[in-house]
């Protein structure tokens, strides 16, 4: 027993103490790195921004590409938006008039055909009502 306790206060208590530094380090490193590759990216876009619109017509160029934007982009853009929203409206309209969702046969019906969320929201009540001998309603 002495043994074992004197085995446990002599352990560390921290086994991973040599790993940590090699973690620290290592996402010192790949950070390091990371920030390099974003201001490399943010150096690129610059000049690419400064060779497309050079800074001597630059407010001319903003300004035809703003006349742009607003005269054709923008209608163009809420027209197809109208139309997207149009017919997505339609769609579920003919979807919902033409179609119940899934279909069964109706039991005890000879053959007919009924949505089968309104059988499974009351069987019970169909089954009155197919005894009772009320016509099939959905």
């Amino acid at each position: 027993m002495e043994g074992i306790r004197k085995f446990l206060v002599t352990q560390e208590s921290d086994p991973w103490k040599d790993l940590k530094p090699n973690i620290i380090e290592f996402l010192q490193e790949k950070l390091t790195l990371l920030l390099h590759f974003i201001t490399t990216i943010f150096t690129y876009l610059s000049d690419k921004f400064d060779e497309i619109f050079p800074p001597e017509t630059r407010s001319d160029t903003v300004l035809r590409w703003v006349h742009i934007a607003l005269t054709v982009v923008l209608p163009v853009s809420l027209v197809a938006f109208m139309l997207y929203c149009c017919c997505k409206c339609c769609c579920r309209c003919l979807s919902r008039r033409g179609g119940y969702g899934r279909m069964m046969k109706a039991p005890g019906r000879g053959g007919a055909r009924m949505p089968r969320a309104s059988f499974e929201a009351s069987p019970r009540d169909y089954f009155i009502n197919l005894r009772a001998k009320k016509p099939l309603v959905y």
